[in-house]
């Protein structure tokens, strides 16, 4: 069975799966790389 969410639900979901957690991708980097930060640094040319 297909779900179908409005945006605001959707939104609502998604800060939870991708705002809560650290990034995947520095918990299974060997040196702990948090990626979503380091492209927030790059965008902020920092």
């Amino acid at each position: 069975m297909k779900q179908i969410f409005d945006q605001k639900t959707l939104r609502e979901i998604e800060s939870q799966c991708t705002q809560d957690q650290p990034a995947n991708c520095a918990t299974t980097c060997p040196v702990h790389v948090d990626g979503r930060a380091l492209c927030d640094a790059i965008k902020e040319e920092d």
